[in-house]
This record gives structure tokens, sequence and C-alpha cells, in this order.
């Protein structure tokens, strides 16, 4: 426990879903706050910049800049729908408590995607403070695999996967969310 009473992440974790934040005994934090590197290309990925929150704590405070990014639908078992940005805090079971995600910022990003920016809470968590400053995406289409739907997993407390339609930048049950140059081009 930190000296503000707040717990503290001792550091990343790196592994087939990105990257998490774990305490030394493996657990995740009550309370984690990250400013990943700046500078970082990610080539090819199922999801550009995420948040996945499915459990008790909260992401604060974080910050993406300087980033380029290319994500893309892949096949059907893995999770995620090549989201341009997805903040999600959505309960893994029905029942479940899920943290909540605030104060996050994107800077001086770009990239290229298959599917929306999407910042998603639930009635159990709403985001909040989310700052979307000089990021520039073109949404395109060139894999293979079906689109048009939504990722949520993992979570049994809400579908899996739903169908819906691709928007450049859609929010919901999100408070206090802004824009300022935020660029939403069509490929093609």
């Amino acid at each position: 426990m930190g000296a503000d009473g707040q717990h503290h992440g001792e550091g990343l974790r790196a592994g087939d879903q990105g990257f998490g934040v774990e305490d030394r005994d493996g657990k995740p934090p009550r309370t984690s706050t990250i400013s990943v590197s700046r500078g970082c290309e990610i080539k090819s990925s199922c999801r550009g910049l995420t948040i996945q929150l499915r459990d008790e704590g909260s992401v604060v405070r974080d910050r993406f800049q300087r980033r380029h990014f290319v994500s893309s639908y892949q096949a059907a078992p893995w999770w995620g729908r090549g989201e341009a940005i997805s903040f999600t805090a959505i309960p893994r079971t029905k029942g479940g408590k899920v943290g909540t995600i605030h104060d996050v910022r994107v800077r001086n990003v770009s990239g290229r995607a298959e599917n929306s920016i999407r910042i998603n809470g639930t009635p159990e968590s709403r985001i909040a403070n989310v700052t979307l400053e000089k990021v520039a995406v073109t949404f395109d289409r060139w894999t293979k695999y079906p689109g048009d739907v939504f990722d949520n997993r993992p979570t049994t407390a809400y579908p899996d996967v739903e169908p819906h339609h691709t928007p450049g930048n859609q929010r919901a049950l999100c408070r206090r969310s802004y824009a300022d140059r935020l660029q939403c081009r069509v490929g093609r």
C-alpha cells in the first residue's frame, strides 16, 4: 500500500492479450496508473490501443502518446475485432464487480484499422474523462474475416460479440469525453 492509501502495481506483464499490471503476488492491483512509452509502433494487432477492464480495480491517468498502429480482424477465436482504440469496462460475470476507467489521454496517435474507436462503459461501470487529442485513424477493410461487430470478451454478463455497424467514433456510458482534432477517414 502506498503512502497515498492506494495500492500501486509492481510492473507490467506481457502475454497473449498484451500488457497487464500486476502485483508481486500476480494479482491485479486495486488501482493502476500507466504511462506507456512514447513513440511505439504496433505493426499488426487485433486491437490498437486498448484498456480492457473486466474485474475490480481502477485504471486511472493512463497516457498513450506518439504512437502508430495497424489493427485488423483476426480469425474467430481471437479477442478483438480490429478496433482502432478500445476502452471498455464490462463485468466478467453476471453480478461481478468491475472497477472504473477514468482520466485517460490519447495524444498524437495515428493508425489504420478495420473497426471503430470504441469507448464503452456499462451501467455497472461508466467511463469518465477521456481525451482524444490529435488522433487520426483511417478505416478500411483488407482481411477476409466478417466484420460489423463489437467484441465484449471476456464476459458472460453481456454478449461476447454484438452485431453493430462500424462507426468511426462510438461512445456509450462515458461521462466527460473530449475530442480535439480527431480525424476519422475512410480508406480506398
